[in-house]
């Protein structure tokens, strides 16, 4: 049956299993699998913002909208989030939301959590921290602060950082062993466009301003670290790819693009001078255009290796067992994604399977309702008889 969800919240992929944070709970796809299909991989229901795992445990935002009629267009909700915690992979969960926690927040940022970023080590996914936000004056304020709390056991134990972090921050977490993390985000008036990019090399024991006042055509929508060398950055922008060998103090494209929406850059983590990037443009509405490009000198010199257009807005571009996966943000229908290779140009597209096999033990009767009395049901697709 169709995927009933849609995913314009986060994916990662961990363990050969895309994980997507949806409308309706995080839902898990075996990408190794002979027969893969959609799972439901714990918070059945739920809505989910933001989320990171280690094994069975998961930490993730939940948002519960509500309409506000008053609200602009594009903001018509607002709603409440909360941190869960699960211990066994999501069968059963606990809201561990911290006492001062700002909780209420737009339904725009729901998509980054509601104003909560989670910070995971590659080398060790028990080693996380949380950001989050703190300051009640303007919830809907660009203004706010963020508290940082430190956890080397995914969650046991709990460390709170004394510096504070300007919440819109978009955080790249370095392969570098120092853990060096860069944060890139708006200034206060987001009418500018004006950004910044900071760093902390001491685990947000200090933060250190890098670059002020860069102009919209480095307003990044995606910013990367080289794995081996922190002074080299490449950044996706509305107008293509620019690459920074002094930190992020200065740029230059090397790219040139004119996209709509959303960019990504990213390295191979296996060979730093591979990257990718890609970008898309708008044909009619939630249709695009997606365009791929490939570097193999370190982001010095670009070539196109696959564009096709897409229902929906590619919203994630991930690498993994040599092929990039791209996930659809859809406002109108079921979200999707689908794969291309990563080692050489691309002819086709790999839509993934769909259908949705929840992993519960939910029994429906034949007209798809739930099932309330004895008779004959349906459940995860087979045929089974209620006593």
């Amino acid at each position: 049956m169709p995927l009933e969800t849609r995913f314009n919240h986060d994916a990662k992929i961990y363990d050969d299993t895309l994980f997507m944070a949806t409308e309706k709970g995080l839902y898990a796809y075996p990408l190794e699998a002979d027969n893969p299909s959609w799972e439901v991989n714990g918070f059945d229901g739920m809505e989910i913002g933001s989320f990171v795992k280690s094994g069975s445990k998961i930490f993730a935002t939940r948002f519960v909208a509500q309409v506000v009629e008053d609200r602009p267009f594009y903001h018509p909700y607002i709603g409440t989030v909360s941190l869960l915690f699960s211990a066994d992979g999501g069968k059963t969960y606990t809201d561990v939301t911290p006492d001062d926690m700002v909780t209420y927040n737009d339904y725009a940022s729901s998509s980054l959590g509601g104003l909560v970023n989670f910070l995971q080590r590659p080398d060790n996914l028990d080693y996380i921290s949380i950001v989050y936000a703190v300051n009640t004056r303007d919830i809907f304020s660009y203004d706010n602060d963020g508290k940082v709390v430190e956890s080397a056991d995914f969650g046991a134990h709990w460390n709170a950082k004394p510096q504070r972090v300007p919440l819109r921050s978009r955080f790249v977490l370095t392969s570098d062993p120092r853990n060096e993390v860069l944060l890139y985000g708006l200034k206060n008036d987001p009418a500018s466009f004006s950004s910044y990019i900071a760093e902390t090399k001491d685990n947000f024991q200090t933060l250190t301003n890098v670059s002020f006042n860069i102009d919209i055509n480095s307003a990044f929508m995606s910013i990367v670290r080289c794995p081996t060398n922190s002074h080299t950055l490449l950044g996706a922008t509305f107008t293509g790819v620019a690459k920074s060998e002094d930190g992020g103090l200065s740029w230059k494209h090397t790219l040139r693009w004119r996209s709509q929406g959303y960019q990504k850059v990213l390295y191979d983590p296996s060979d730093p001078q591979v990257a990718y990037a890609f970008c898309q443009e708008m044909s009619d509405w939630n249709i695009y255009q997606i365009t791929v490009y490939r570097s193999s000198d370190g982001g010095n010199t670009w070539g196109q290796i696959f564009m096709k257009i897409v229902h929906g807005t590619p919203t994630y571009m991930m690498l993994h067992d040599g092929k990039l996966y791209f996930v659809c943000n859809d406002y109108d229908y079921p979200g999707d994604f689908f794969s291309i290779p990563a080692d050489a140009p691309a002819t086709s597209v790999k839509r993934m399977a769909e259908g949705s096999q929840p992993s519960t033990n939910r029994v429906y009767d034949l007209g798809g309702r739930p099932a309330k009395n004895k008779g004959i049901y349906i459940r995860n697709g087979k045929k089974v008889v209620i006593k």
